[in-house]
């Protein structure tokens, strides 16, 4: 599976340029080509095409993006909420206590490692007796 298709991504969706240098800050740009890279080819209104790094852009639909992501937060025993200024934050256990990320490709990464964590703390704990 590609990266966009774990994010449910296929080409002709819509997204936001966040940081990506190639195109505006907040310009509208559109998934021309998933090449099964992390930096497939987008385009904007006027035709220009270049390949960002999807860390860089933020879907414009998060419906299928944030339930894919909420499976994983239960997995990671993390929480993750897409505010209505659009940011997406990420926290462990108090919402006080949250990150805010630039796009769900973050969130991913920050889950990864959690779960990454967590095998390995189980896995210690199971062979380490406490008390």
């Amino acid at each position: 599976m590609t990266y966009c298709g774990k994010f449910g991504y296929k080409d002709g969706d819509e997204f936001i340029n966040v940081s990506a240098k190639e195109f505006q800050f907040g310009e509208k740009i559109t998934l021309k080509y998933d090449d099964g890279s992390d930096a497939p080819l987008f385009v904007n209104k006027d035709g220009d095409e270049w390949y960002v790094m999807l860390k860089d852009v933020q879907s414009i639909n998060h419906t299928s993006t944030l339930q894919h992501l909420r499976g994983m937060c239960v997995k990671a025993q993390m929480s993750v909420v897409l505010r209505t200024n659009g940011d997406l934050q990420v926290w462990d256990d108090k919402p006080e206590d949250y990150v805010t990320v630039r796009s769900e490709l973050e969130v991913l990464e920050i889950l990864n490692i959690k779960i990454a964590f967590l095998k390995v703390w189980d896995q210690f704990a199971h062979e380490v007796p406490c008390g």
